[in-house]
């Protein structure tokens, strides 16, 4: 009998981990996580306004940020989620699917980041970590603004770092680090010292020229951050908003400027590396509490790589001599700059940093295996991982799927639903029922919305609705004056009140719908 080889070069690995990252971020992707979280659902709201109606739920013609509950959110995520919604419906399929894709995006430019760095072999594991990593799993199934950070951050990472090949690419570098700004509010305190640190060591290793490329690249720049300098302009008084046919830069009713700062970096900083060292933040939508972000044997990894990443960029500025290493040190310390000025830190805040935790375990499985006297350890490395990622997408698909969708209220949204397809009345919306949910689920009428809604906390960084046109919020159900001609979302805990007075009650799990025939 023949002997059968099965050999799996460079490009057949890189293939395999390609079709795995595919897997873990669409698979069941419109049903796990199950419901939606009033971030997305507000998110993908405000994407259908703007495309049926032309303004976001506050009546803004393409605002360079969401007001949404008051506070704000960052913008892109919506602008992009339109196609798909245009194509699909408002669904949570469709919202989740830019994140899904940019998950892919991701794995595929931090492999051809560490490709041009550190070599073939340790970019093949930064993508097969990063693939199977609980992070970018729960991150790529969760569309919500800040979760594309990482991707248009690692995007200028390459191109940043083909400037040393060819200084045209400083073009797209600065385009990238310009749109990541639209992603995440934080970054507006992290691109400027990330690109500060890498231009200084770029400039300073004579690998740059102030050519006409680097014009072009900084004109892009200025383009793309102007409207956001003055939507803070606008936050702090100094000028009005601006509401215009073509652009609009709101004045937000809270805007949450306090939240970062100089006032509090220790402890800050501590949250910072207590988050790292238990991978968790205790919110289970960003964490699993269970396998850690990263799996709980890479802290080994994590911190052998920051020696190693450490020792090779003091050896480098020692010598005298450039290294692309610099440039992994520099992103990662631009991070932690920024993470010791976030208040109330937890995985979402800072969600870059967790692709720098990827490079280093990618950094020290690559050194550990070619100084291990052992043979054939990268295969019982991978062997492991490949058991954790198995034993963490079964996890994930039963028991965390059912905890996630009693956090993002998948009974309560079935209730709407129901109600939305099957009973024309006014709704009454009864206990911890979120508005924006609402209107997502129902496809609520924008030009109606903005016309109708009554906060009543205005101004608030936390709008607080009573409700619009044809739906209330209350916080409990007077029993006394039950309106008959209303429907009633409430919790079954409600039912007692209901007794004896001709409803019908249709029950989904623990949230009932109920109304008088």
């Amino acid at each position: 009998m023949k002997k059968i080889s099965i050999y799996l070069d460079e490009k057949k690995i890189f293939i395999l981990i390609l079709v795995l990252a595919i897997f873990s971020s669409f698979f069941m992707l419109g049903k796990v996580p199950g419901g939606i979280n009033q971030d997305e659902a507000y998110a993908g709201y405000e994407a259908y306004s703007m495309l049926h109606y032309g303004t976001d739920s506050h009546g803004y013609t393409n605002p360079v940020y969401l007001v949404t509950w008051g506070s704000g959110m960052s913008v892109l995520y919506s602008y992009l989620s339109i196609p798909f919604i245009a194509l699909l419906g408002l669904n949570s399929l469709s919202v989740r699917l830019v994140e899904a894709i940019f998950s892919i995006v991701l794995v595929i430019f931090l492999y051809k980041l560490v490709k041009r760095i550190n070599g073939e072999t340790c970019a093949l594991w930064v993508m097969f970590i990063l693939t199977i990593v609980p992070w970018r799993i729960l991150m790529s199934r969760w569309g919500i603004d800040c979760n594309l950070a990482p991707a248009f951050l690692v995007m200028a990472w390459y191109f940043m770092v083909r400037v040393v090949d060819d200084n045209r690419f400083i073009i797209l570098a600065f385009v990238f680090y310009g749109l990541s700004l639209y992603c995440y509010a934080t970054l507006w305190i992290l691109v400027p010292i990330m690109l500060a640190l890498q231009m200084i060591y770029l400039i300073l290793n004579h690998k740059i020229k102030l050519n006409i490329y680097f014009v072009i690249a900084a004109i892009l720049l200025g383009l793309l951050a102007i409207p956001l300098m003055i939507f803070l302009l606008v936050q702090y008084g100094y000028i009005g908003e601006i509401k215009t046919n073509f652009i609009s830069i709101p004045l937000l009713p809270g805007f949450r400027g306090g939240e970062t700062g100089f006032s509090n970096i220790v402890n800050n900083f501590k949250n910072l590396i207590e988050m790292l060292y238990r991978q968790s933040d205790n919110l289970l939508w960003n964490s699993d509490g269970k396998f850690g972000i990263y799996y709980n044997i890479s802290l080994f990894f994590i911190v052998l790589g920051g020696g190693i990443l450490i020792w090779r960029t003091f050896s480098s500025l020692k010598k005298r001599c450039f290294d692309l290493n610099v440039f992994h040190f520099i992103n990662l310390l631009a991070i932690f700059m920024q993470g010791v000025m976030i208040s109330d830190i937890n995985v979402n805040k800072i969600n870059s940093i967790h692709v720098l935790m990827v490079i280093l375990i990618a950094l020290a499985i690559e050194w550990f295996t070619m100084h291990v006297d052992i043979k054939k350890i990268k295969y019982g490395i991978a062997l492991v991982y490949i058991c954790l990622y198995v034993c963490f997408t079964k996890y994930y698909y039963t028991d965390y799927a059912n905890s996630i969708a009693g956090c993002f209220q998948q009974n309560l949204e079935n209730a709407i639903t129901w109600l939305n397809e099957n009973i024309d009345k006014d709704v009454i919306l009864v206990g911890n029922v979120n508005y924006a949910k609402y209107l997502f689920l129902t496809k609520y009428p924008t030009d109606k919305f903005v016309k109708s809604v009554n906060y009543t906390n205005y101004p608030n960084p936390w709008l607080s609705v009573s409700g619009f046109e044809g739906v209330t919020f209350e916080s409990e159900i007077d029993v006394n004056n039950i309106e008959y001609s209303k429907a009633y979302v409430c919790s079954v805990e409600n039912e007692n009140m209901f007794t004896n007075t001709g409803v019908t009650i249709k029950k989904f799990g623990d949230w009932m719908v109920a109304y008088y025939e």
